[in-house]
């Protein structure tokens, strides 16, 4: 299926926007939510030492049904954050 001039035109001001917010957004990164600020650090604590505790402490016999309960969540909540930040419902200022 051919694309129209019209359709070609705004597909292309659409990559060009989105091109242009990934810069903006990488450099804002840089600028105020790098690997010096003590707010990456506290995100990386935030992952590592459950991860760690949660690996000292599981039921191995419960590992898959853990696993498989906790990704589910995990892909639900990703979809609704995504679909928030989307439509402007909320945003973050470290990210």
């Amino acid at each position: 299926m051919k694309m129209t001039k019209e359709q070609y035109d705004a597909l292309e001001q659409l990559r060009h926007i989105k091109k242009s917010f990934s810069i903006e957004s990488f450099d804002y990164w840089i600028n105020f939510s790098n690997a010096s600020t003590w707010q990456f650090w506290v995100n990386i604590a935030l992952l590592v030492f459950p991860l760690i505790t949660l690996y000292i402490c599981i039921d191995k016999s419960k590992a898959f049904h853990i696993g498989f309960f906790g990704f589910n969540i995990h892909i639900w909540f990703t979809y609704i954050d995504q679909f928030g930040v989307l439509h402007g419902l909320w945003q973050y200022h470290t990210k």
